[in-house]
């Protein structure tokens, strides 16, 4: 890595994560471990399987001692089947043990519905999301729906190659509805650095601000995300 190189990754990487961190002070942080296989298969269509395991880490940050409290593990499988050049629809399914942690939380399964709309220009790609989910649970279900919009760029070039970095951000909206409870609106920002091992294989950091439930006051969480990602 060349010092003009190594400067810019620093940069990038303070002017990523320094405000989250900021925002962290006083507010819950959690960690959440990631891990994905994507499947390509032949006629457009594909597969991701993964798994989380999320642990809170504060219940407020630089307040209380750093702590490590299973919350839940989650499995998950989609289904992916591209429209034209740009386009993609998803179907997926998701089980969740909130059991494992303190809180005594019913499990919960989920369904999904999802298009996207992920384009290049140059360097950036610029990705649109739309998504509805069902979240069934024992004590009833509440319906998701949420708007993403995404952009990634590679740090070193025109073209992300095997083992360059790259930068990742998003904004996402999150409207709940059932009906036992007022609607929920929800707001997440989101920035991550990443990098590309090999042809296959990903390793990216995410830090996530999110303002829950605008419509009641909610609280402020920080989420810090590793993840790996296997493409076969």
């Amino acid at each position: 890595m060349d010092s003009y190189y190594s400067k810019h990754f620093y940069w990038v990487l303070a002017v990523t994560f320094l405000p989250f961190l900021a925002m962290a002070q006083g507010t819950a942080v959690l960690w959440e471990p990631e891990a994905e296989l994507d499947l390509d298969l032949s006629n457009r269509w594909s597969m991701n399987f993964g798994t989380d395991y999320r642990v809170g880490l504060s219940e407020q940050l630089g307040e209380a001692g750093i702590q490590y409290v299973p919350i839940h593990l989650s499995f998950s499988q989609n289904t992916t089947y591209e429209i034209g050049f740009y386009g993609k629809v998803s179907a997926g399914i998701m089980y969740r043990f909130n059991t494992i942690g303190p809180v005594d939380e019913a499990n919960e399964l989920r369904t999904l519905q999802q298009y996207s709309y992920g384009k290049q220009y140059n360097s950036i790609r610029l990705v649109h999301r739309v998504r509805s989910e069902q979240r069934i649970k024992s004590t009833g279900t509440a319906h998701r729906f949420r708007y993403r919009l995404s952009i990634d760029l590679p740090l070193n070039g025109e073209q992300l190659n095997a083992k360059e970095f790259y930068f990742a951000a998003s904004v996402e909206s999150l409207l709940t509805v059932a009906s036992r409870d007022t609607p929920e609106w929800d707001q997440r920002i989101t920035a991550g650095l990443g990098r590309e091992l090999t042809s296959k294989t990903r390793l990216q950091l995410d830090v996530q601000y999110r303002f829950d439930d605008y419509f009641n006051a909610g609280g402020q969480r920080v989420f810090f995300t590793t993840g790996v990602q296997y493409s076969l």
